[in-house]
């Protein structure tokens, strides 16, 4: 009687099954073949932006080496087909090069103009964006007024900043160029008193001070 029952019971489920998939089988391999395209489609993408990416990177290089070499103008005709059809961040990178290029030619004035209309592109990652920001900073010490440095450099200089002990750098340089040595001292002390500065940065720090000294400037004393 047992068995009797569990076949009753088998076969019901059965015709259930029968009658939901007579009732929705068009919808299920409609999801399926919607999930099969969906993951082909996904693995032609990644494909596709290994190719571009890798084509990219492959010109960029390129363009690299030939600045390097000083074939400034070989490298600008590829940097300037990445501006325009690059794939990812390759746009921006050439543009930084190109500035890193009319810099190297001594063109500063064109090259902080680059560097300005990047850090206003609202492609850019905030980590780029700072470091252009930085190099525009940097540009600004033999071109613009120790004023002007300070109002470029603000945004750097922000709590938790990755640039701001680099940033604080150049406000030195450019207040000990200003003859602003009790400024440029002030943060000297500062920067000295950090923990986490980079060895290298620290030994830029203390030949800022020895030159602040030989103008007549004074660290500030502790206490």
């Amino acid at each position: 009687m047992t068995d009797f029952f569990r076949e009753v019971d088998e076969e019901l489920r059965n015709e259930r099954m029968r009658s939901l998939w007579q009732k929705y089988r068009f919808f299920i391999i409609g999801v399926i073949v919607f999930i099969i395209g969906a993951t082909a489609a996904y693995r032609y993408y990644i494909h596709y932006v290994e190719i571009e990416a890798g084509k990219s990177g492959d010109e960029y290089l390129k363009a690299i080496e030939l600045s390097e070499n000083g074939k400034h103008d070989e490298a600008r005709k590829i940097l300037a087909i990445l501006e325009k059809d690059g794939f990812g961040a390759y746009p921006e990178l050439a543009k930084l090069r190109s500035a890193g290029i009319l810099v190297a030619e001594n063109k500063k004035e064109e090259a902080l103009k680059v560097y300005d209309n990047l850090v206003a592109d609202s492609a850019l990652t905030e980590t780029l964006k700072g470091f252009v920001r930085l190099q525009s900073v940097r540009l600004a010490i033999d071109l613009e007024s120790f004023d002007n440095v300070i109002k470029r450099s603000a945004p750097l200089m922000e709590e938790g900043n990755p640039w701001r002990n680099l940033t604080q750098e150049a406000r030195i340089l450019s207040a000990w160029k200003a003859g602003k040595q009790d400024e440029a001292a002030k943060w000297v002390k500062q920067l000295k008193d950090e923990e986490q500065l980079s060895q290298g940065l620290r030994q830029r720090v203390l030949l800022l001070e020895e030159l602040i000294i030989a103008k007549g400037g004074t660290l500030p004393q502790d206490g």
